[in-house]
């Protein structure tokens, strides 16, 4: 799925199904303990694909990518569980 905005209220999660891949084009609003589950269903997939400038949740994903240019800001720490040179999951 590509989406633009992801708003995770409060004690609610966002879990990625098996080979998911989710395209943010825009921003991820974790409030309170929001959470966005990329790593619970291995294998899925997130990238930051905006057309402008974004900031990424600290958190860990399993395969992760950035495309499009435009700043990237890591919010705190990122870990990625696992990913290629070339941005494919292997």
């Amino acid at each position: 799925a590509d989406l633009n905005n992801i708003n995770v209220v409060a004690g609610k999660e966002l879990r990625l199904a098996l080979n998911a891949k989710l395209g943010i084009a825009g921003s991820v609003q974790l409030n309170g303990n929001g959470l966005l589950n990329a790593t619970s269903n291995n294998p899925t997939t997130v990238e930051f694909n905006g057309n402008a400038n974004q900031s990424i949740p600290a958190q860990s994903y399993e395969v992760f990518s950035i495309t499009n240019g435009h700043t990237k800001t890591a919010l705190g720490n990122v870990v990625v569980v696992l990913q290629s040179a070339d941005g494919s999951s292997g």
